[in-house]
């Protein structure tokens, strides 16, 4: 049987709280908050962001990946097994280009322009765009990153049992629930919400708001941050891997947090966001995660 290493309840509570103190500190001080700290060329914010915006399709690639094998070890007959799988592989490939273009073009952009003689301090903030020159980097990477991640899927997959492929495949559905329900609530808030970024507020903070003021849709989105839920939803990941790979697990939700947190706090470090915009967006992407986890019961860390 097995049992919670953390009490659980307890740590999520803490994460909470932590939240309502952010959120009470933004609510009087967000613009002096981003005041003080912003830094457009903020090398560890920049890299956060680049390298860490890809949640939503990582966690997208890794389910989908879960059940193309599941259906191959499921379905008897050998036509329909191998037009599900080719389908379901073709959405993974997919995936895998949406996750290496961020990944490859930003990469590129970086280098190209410090080779222009810029300074390293200076190139990060470069934006990632389509460059011809490095479309065969592109594809090679995607080909390459997505044959050895389907074999590690393979495989993991393979060697489960009848129970273990059960929770699986529960766990691959809700993973999708997941980011449809964090991508739904999130993107509806910030429509509805309009509020304006911390570099579109003026130097006389003009059209600066408070979070709780509701704007309505006017084309400015900065709350909550979308960026902040992708940098969390690797917090999901640890649930797929099954309940004996603790180690595993253990280094899982480590990474996920580091992510999450400086995905978060980049976003507020590069003036794109306020601190109660990724504040509210963590503890919404976090609870999303916190409840499938009550709903599997399970944790993200277990211990024998």
């Amino acid at each position: 049987m097995l049992k919670n290493k953390f009490n659980k309840v307890n740590y999520f509570s803490c994460f909470v709280f932590v939240i309502f103190i952010f959120v009470l500190v933004g609510t009087f001080y967000d613009r002096q908050i981003s005041e003080a700290v912003i830094d457009k060329k903020s090398i560890w914010a920049h890299l956060f962001e680049h390298y860490t915006v890809q949640g939503a399709n990582v966690l997208y690639f890794s389910v989908f990946e879960m059940m193309t094998w599941i259906a191959w070890r499921r379905i008897q007959d050998k036509t329909l097994r191998w037009t599900v799988v080719i389908g379901m592989l073709l959405i993974d490939i997919n995936q895998m280009f949406l996750i290496t273009y961020d990944f490859v073009y930003y990469t590129a952009a970086v280098i190209q322009k410090h080779s222009l003689g810029v300074r390293w301090r200076e190139c990060f903030d470069a934006v990632p765009l389509y460059d011809h020159s490095q479309e065969l980097v592109f594809w090679l990477s995607t080909i390459i990153l997505f044959i050895i991640f389907s074999f590690i899927f393979f495989w993991f997959i393979s060697k489960q049992t009848e129970e273990q492929l059960r929770y699986s495949t529960k766990a691959a559905f809700i993973g999708l629930l997941v980011v449809v329900l964090a991508q739904v609530s999130i993107d509806g808030l910030k429509n509805w919400w309009g509020r304006y970024r911390p570099y579109e507020i003026g130097a006389q903070g003009t059209h600066y708001t408070p979070w709780y003021k509701i704007n309505g849709d006017n084309g400015h989105s900065s709350f909550p941050s979308g960026h902040t839920r992708f940098s969390w939803l690797y917090l999901y990941l640890p649930l797929l891997l099954q309940r004996n790979q603790i180690k595993l697990q253990r280094i899982f939700t480590i990474v996920a947090i580091v992510f999450g947190i400086g995905g978060a706090l980049g976003r507020v470090r590069t003036g794109i966001h306020f601190l109660t915009d990724v504040s509210v967006s963590s503890l919404i992407t976090v609870t999303i995660i916190y409840l499938a986890s009550r709903v599997m019961q399970v944790h993200f860390i277990e211990k024998k």
